[in-house]
């Protein structure tokens, strides 16, 4: 599977193997338990570059164009750290809208 729109078509079946290839090469990681008490995983960014660069572009890409719109949204600030990394936090609008949403 080669190219991201494969994943679109998958079966159940396929979805749920491809799930597991996943957590087998590291990419997906156990992070914890859900209030279901269901297992939660975590994706390794850099490990899925490296793996699974075209899921990792769209990945990406969606994350920054979300980023994107909830900035300009003003629901979403950026301030950089003394290494200028980007860090993202709600704005008090943000706070209510994502209280809105049901993230608490």
């Amino acid at each position: 599977m080669d190219d991201m729109e494969d994943f679109e078509y998958l079966s159940e079946e396929e979805s749920n193997d491809f799930v597991e290839r996943m957590i087998e090469a590291g990419i997906l990681v156990e992070d914890g338990f859900d209030e279901d008490g269901e297992l939660t995983y975590a994706y390794d960014f850099e490990l899925m570059k490296v793996l699974l660069p075209e899921m990792y572009d769209e990945i990406m890409t969606g994350i920054n164009n979300n980023l994107m719109n909830l900035y300009e949204m003003g629901f979403v600030k950026v301030e950089y750290n003394e290494d200028l990394k980007a860090i993202f936090s709600a704005t008090e609008e943000g706070m209510i809208f994502f209280k809105e949403q049901g993230y608490e």
